[in-house]
């Protein structure tokens, strides 16, 4: 069996990940992705670039770090850090 991705997101994640090396970062994410993380992830806002297939420049933020000291999400399965 041989298996394929297509689409806007795909497309999307290879222009980020191409832009690690413009950027020279190991990991960015979108700001979509970032909306996402907790505040145990360290991010740093990176320039915004013109990317194939998009109207309108890409911002993207470098994961600096993972700091389990900063907190972590209150829900049911994980207690508030005191």
């Amino acid at each position: 069996m041989e298996f394929t991705v297509i689409g806007d997101p795909v497309n999307l994640a290879a222009r980020v990940e191409a832009l690690t090396r413009i950027h020279n970062v190991d990991i960015l994410v979108t700001e979509a992705v970032r909306k996402t993380l907790d505040a145990r992830f360290v991010t740093r806002a990176m320039p915004p670039v013109a990317v194939k297939g998009k109207s309108e420049p890409v911002a993207t933020f470098a994961i600096e770090s993972f700091d389990p000291r900063r907190g972590r999400p209150t829900t049911a399965e994980t207690p508030a850090t005191p």
